[in-house]
């Protein structure tokens, strides 16, 4: 079981890696790879993420959803507040 504190640490880094690749939509499946976690935890983050609105669920297909077939992207509004953060923070 994860921390409070490691939860958010790792939807900083899904975030990270959706705001790096902005306007790019990515599978769970590559998402998971590239924060080196599992699969069924990225996609729990990512549905929380998205309740809070910070990412967008994207389908590509017309087949039933399955875990491999979710895309997600950064929402233009969560994109905008990391803007304004980096510009703030005297960030390039």
């Amino acid at each position: 079981m994860l921390s409070k504190e490691k939860l958010q640490e790792v939807k900083g880094e899904i975030l990270g890696m959706l705001y790096q690749h902005y306007p790019e939509s990515f599978f769970t499946n590559a998402i998971a790879k590239h924060v080196e976690r599992d699969e069924e935890l990225v996609k729990r983050l990512l549905l929380e993420l998205q309740e809070r609105r910070l990412v967008n669920l994207e389908f590509k297909s017309e087949a039933p959803v399955s875990r491999k077939r979710m895309q997600w992207r950064m929402t233009k509004a969560a994109k905008a507040t990391y803007d304004q953060k980096r510009k703030a923070g005297g960030e390039k």
